[in-house]
């Protein structure tokens, strides 16, 4: 798979570089300089953090769970394959894994590093929360995975594997951390460098806690309606306003464009959108079908565009979790409120209307009213569902909840639950990694079924 970069971050890095030479030629000029030890700045970490984090996340990992979740259809070259046959191999998804390790959570490392030598305690959080989102991106997919000994390099190159309970444990520890250090008042503060949210710390603490709930959420199956009281507690900490406290990375257009308008265009006819997906839109006369394609050509293409953002977390997703946390807690009008917020976040962030929102939510087979509370938790999940597109939480929520009921391709028997582990890893560190197959009950690198702990595995 071919990895995607931002020109854009290469030529600030250029700059960077140029601004700030010596005039006398330095020892060190026989250092590696595409190789450095340390970077003392942590403004000139963030932004390359970020933007490797956005391309990581809104590319291998939007399309490989977006092929299983049925957003999308594979037709060519490896997406044919794990379409048709759910081969998703260890070869695929070697980028994604060393993405999200080498170019996102080492980097977070060092910028850590770099913002506790400066007192930059701000930093130091946006290092703990995108950590978070890192490890709960690689877990969610492949179970148990290297947390508390990853990224010491050199230091430790077989990095034993952390259960996946242990590894939310971490989540949600970062998480609160970072809420302490978005809290403390700092002489190191982010501006520009912060491609997110440009250096506001209420979003940030806002996204920080709507991460909390989500992944607290993500365990009802093991913590049953606790888990999403525990959902609704932490939303209430900084809840989210509006569709403007998005957690996203925006991309700047033709320049650096966003990871899929990237791929349509130089791998256009491998994936296209999923069938099923699209009959679901035209059953329920879902207006956002308009804005769900995947031509590069149609502006009406939300997702897209050469400046589409990359979402991590949504002000949408936050009104859904609230939404089936008040109905799980039998407060069945704050759950129908929440409901239509988050339906109604959903269609405006793509450019259609609020009052189109509330007219298809009004439409019996959406409403939630005179619905048994069994069936408005189904129709609230299939909602957040499709309100989720085209991200990878979209796969989560289809396994947490099982909504919508999708079938597996014809051929086959069950819909992957999990991804192999790289093969670089049964290559390099196999002893730890074989012992994370044995713990969790997974029989050999192809056992795509067999679910991950939150999913009801082990």
């Amino acid at each position: 798979m071919k990895k995607f970069f931002s020109r854009a971050v290469v030529l600030g890095f250029v700059v960077a570089t140029l601004s700030s030479c010596d005039t006398i030629i330095p020892a060190s000029i026989n250092v590696d300089p595409n190789n450095p030890t340390a970077i003392g700045v942590p403004g000139l970490l963030l932004t390359p953090a970020q933007v490797n984090l956005g391309y990581a996340i809104g590319g291998d990992g939007s399309r490989f769970s977006g092929v299983l979740a049925q957003y999308y259809v594979g037709l060519d070259r490896q997406f044919l394959t794990i379409n048709d046959n759910y081969q998703l191999s260890e070869a695929d998804i070697a980028n994604y894994w060393a993405n999200l390790y080498t170019s996102s959570y080492n980097e977070l490392l060092l910028l850590a590093d770099a913002a506790r030598a400066r007192n930059g305690a701000n930093y130091v959080g946006a290092s703990q929360m995108l950590r978070a989102m890192t490890l709960a991106h690689l877990t969610d997919v492949f179970g148990d995975i290297p947390s508390t000994q990853a990224g010491a390099g050199a230091a430790n190159l077989r990095p034993k594997y952390d259960t996946q309970q242990e590894v939310y444990q971490q989540i949600q520890a970062l998480l609160d951390s970072a809420l302490t250090n978005f809290a403390t008042t700092s002489p190191l503060t982010m501006g520009t460098d912060d491609q997110i949210y440009r250096g506001n710390l209420l979003r940030w603490r806002r996204a920080a806690s709507a991460l909390k709930a989500r992944y607290a959420l993500r365990l009802t199956k093991v913590n049953g309606a606790s888990a999403a009281a525990t959902a609704l507690q932490h939303l209430r900490v900084n809840p989210m306003t509006a569709n403007d406290d998005d957690f996203q990375l925006l991309f700047p257009g033709s320049a650096a464009p966003s990871p899929m308008n990237q791929f349509q265009n130089q791998r256009a006819g491998n994936i296209d959108t999923n069938r099923n997906f699209s009959s679901m839109l035209r059953r329920l006369n879902d207006p956002r079908i308009t804005r769900y394609g995947l031509l590069t050509t149609n502006p009406n293409s939300y997702h897209v565009q050469t400046n589409a953002p990359v979402i991590f977390l949504s002000y949408a997703e936050t009104k859904f979790i609230e939404a089936e946390a008040q109905q799980r807690a039998g407060q069945t009008q704050a759950a129908s409120d929440a409901y239509r917020e988050g339906i109604r976040a959903s269609f405006t962030k793509v450019g259609l209307t609020a009052a189109q929102a509330d007219t298809y939510s009004a439409q019996d087979a959406v409403s939630l009213t005179g619905v048994s509370a069994q069936e408005a938790l189904v129709r609230i999940a299939t909602q957040k569902y499709l309100a989720l597109y085209p991200s990878a939480e979209g796969y989560n929520e289809w396994r947490r909840t099982g909504q919508p009921a999708l079938t597996p391709n014809p051929g086959q028997t069950a819909i992957p639950r999990r991804f192999p582990y790289p093969q670089e890893e049964r290559f390099y560190n196999n002893a730890n990694r074989q012992a994370a197959l044995t713990r969790q009950g997974v029989r050999d690198a192809g056992d795509l079924t067999t679910p991950v702990w939150w999913d009801g595995g082990k």
